[in-house]
């Protein structure tokens, strides 16, 4: 009896040994045990397609050439966005095509969907950019008053100085440094002209015969202390008009969507750069015009043209 109930306890002993932490009478490989971790994790391909100006490209043909989801394509949004997604990993070729642009074929990767970001990638446009050659120029900004609007009602275009309309400027271009777009930085020169803290007045990209602007931060191109305690800020847009610059070889004529911002304010009350920073007591006129006609020309500056210009 005793024998008995000992060889009882050792084959339990076993059956715990061998099988723990799986219960007895019960295998590894029951259904219950299986993971849906090993279900195959979502990855994907996140892009953001744009022109060497970074102007973002809609319509775009986004095709997966290689890999078992070849032959899958998409079309970028308005905002140039596209997105891939698979149950695949590893390297993938990406085509991508056009009108008007010379079609690229894109290597990348998938990404885990958790760890999926915004790939940028340009687009050259079949035409080629005009020729903008860094140097120095005499830049002449201006618009068309008799059609300018109100861009704010309560700071009224009508009124705003007829000789502040048009502006002319002494600047030197150089090429943006490390930079994927076909990108130039413009510093305007002047004892009235205020720069940001990089030099950099504004900058200029260039696809084909599109010119784009881009300014400092708060998003005016050129900004002038003027005298008399007065401000003049002219910014726009290139990405509103679509239209494209003309050149003769010796001018480029930029057309762009303008605002003009001009204040004055009360002696002893300039303390800032930007009109819209002023209170309503401080200032003695403010007048903030749109333009859908303006225009920018810059004109290669004569060697010994070293006189400021206004």
């Amino acid at each position: 009896m005793t024998r008995l109930m000992s060889l009882a306890a050792i084959g339990m002993l076993t059956c715990t040994i061998e099988i723990f932490p799986t219960a007895c009478g019960s295998t590894p490989d029951s259904p219950s045990q299986t993971s849906s971790s090993n279900a195959p994790a979502p990855t994907e391909i996140d892009g953001k397609v744009a022109d060497r100006t970074g102007r973002p490209l809609s319509g775009v043909t986004v095709t997966i050439v290689d890999g078992p989801l070849a032959g899958t394509s998409k079309t970028t949004n308005d905002d140039g966005a596209f997105q891939l997604t698979a149950t695949t990993s590893g390297s993938v070729t990406v085509h991508l095509t056009k009108d008007g642009f010379d079609g690229k074929d894109w290597a990348t990767v998938w990404v885990p969907r958790s760890r999926a970001y915004a790939q940028n990638v340009y687009l050259d446009t079949v035409d080629p950019s005009i020729a903008f050659n860094p140097g120095n120029y005499v830049l002449t900004v201006s618009m068309d008053l008799s059609t300018a609007t109100d861009a704010d009602p309560q700071a009224p275009c009508a009124g705003f100085p007829a000789d502040l309309a048009q502006r002319t400027y002494d600047v030197s271009v150089t090429r943006t440094p490390n930079s994927d777009l076909n990108s130039f930085d413009v510093h305007a020169e002047g004892p009235t002209v205020v720069n940001p803290p990089s030099g950099v007045t504004f900058q200029l990209g260039i696809a084909g015969r599109f010119i784009a602007l881009e300014g400092p931060t708060d998003g005016y191109e050129l900004t002038e202390t003027l005298p008399g305690s007065r401000v003049l800020a002219i910014g726009g847009s290139t990405f509103k008009t679509n239209r494209g610059a003309v050149t003769d070889g010796s001018t480029i004529v930029i057309p762009f969507d303008a605002v003009y911002d001009y204040c004055q304010v009360k002696p002893g009350q300039f303390s800032n750069t930007d009109c819209s920073w002023f209170s309503p007591d401080q200032i003695v006129e403010r007048h903030y015009c749109a333009s859908g006609s303006a225009v920018m020309m810059f004109a290669l500056r004569a060697p010994d043209a070293n006189r400021r210009r206004r």
